[in-house]
């Protein structure tokens, strides 16, 4: 079985459905008409209100707002009928008071004027978010910013950042594991280059550009061929910056391990000994010059 609605069967149902029109809110709805709960308002404005009396009450706004209008423009033309009556007579005094009146009945025009552009933006704006359309377009605004700014390389990196963050993935480290590799790099920089170029000037540069990237002969200790210009990527630890003008750097060779089997040997000196004026009973009479016990002889 339906509910049946409280506000339906109020007495005073159209004075609820006024004040709901209105703009009164639910629980001073509730409050003055001695209704258990606001959320029966909401329900039965979004239900049960009559459409009639919603276009009867949207008239008689429109009605009151041209109304008013008209009663503006009456003013208006009222201030300037004494005004040229005035300026004609001589009046000077009740000419420029029919000015002042005049100017303040533009003024509130001006006022009436900002405050109904105020108003459509704002319900504008309201059904752009409702559909979506305002993200969309800050997010596209906003990407059109950063191409601008950042280059190719920035932007995967932004990219990868983003990917990161939206995931929640902690695990994934973005410098290390998804930096590009050299080659990579020095591609985006050529194509840029070249899409860039317009004058025969700019595209001589680009194959300037093109060839500082040229492909060398096979580096001992790499397994790919490394490029002129271009850092090697596994000398170069990945958190520090990388750029083109980063020289290469070898790393030191390590020194060869001693083998096993390869006997001890003895140091030359091992100390300074005893220091001078410290006796030691027991074994002072056994020590020789260097300050090293002596052995026992053997008597066998």
């Amino acid at each position: 079985m339906a509910n049946i609605c409280v506000c339906c069967n109020h007495p005073k149902r159209l004075q609820i459905d006024r004040d709901i029109i209105q703009g009164v809110s639910n629980s001073v709805i509730a409050k003055k008409y001695g209704l258990a709960n606001p959320d029966l308002v909401g329900r039965h404005a979004k239900s049960h209100l009559s459409k009639q009396l919603v276009t009867a009450w949207h008239q008689k706004d429109l009605d009151e707002s041209m109304d008013l209008l008209n009663r503006i423009d009456l003013v208006l033309k009222r201030a300037e009928r004494i005004f040229k009556r005035n300026y004609s007579a001589g009046k000077d005094g009740m000419a420029l008071k029919a000015l002042s009146e005049q100017r303040q009945v533009f003024q509130l025009l001006s006022n009436i004027s900002f405050q109904l552009h105020q108003a459509r933006l704002a319900e504008l704006e309201i059904a752009q978010r409702e559909d979506g359309t305002h993200e969309g377009q800050e997010s596209e605004r906003f990407y059109e910013q950063i191409a601008e700014i950042l280059t190719d390389y920035e932007l995967m990196l932004l990219n990868k950042l983003l990917e990161k963050a939206q995931t929640g993935d902690t695990s994934i480290d973005v410098v290390r594991e998804y930096l590009p590799d050299p080659l990579t790099i020095a591609m985006l920089e050529i194509e840029r280059a070249y899409v860039q170029a317009e004058t025969p000037e700019q595209h001589a540069e680009a194959t300037e550009i093109a060839s500082k990237f040229i492909p060398c002969e096979q580096k001992p200790g790499v397994d790919r061929p490394y490029w002129s210009g271009l850092d090697d990527p596994q000398k170069i630890d990945p958190r520090k910056r990388r750029g083109p003008s980063m020289p290469l750097v070898d790393d030191p060779a390590d020194p060869d391990p001693e083998p096993a089997d390869k006997p001890m040997q003895r140091t030359k000196k091992r100390g300074p000994g005893r220091p001078p004026g410290s006796r030691n009973k027991k074994t002072d009479h056994r020590r020789s010059k260097r300050g090293r016990p002596l052995k026992a002889k053997s008597t066998t």
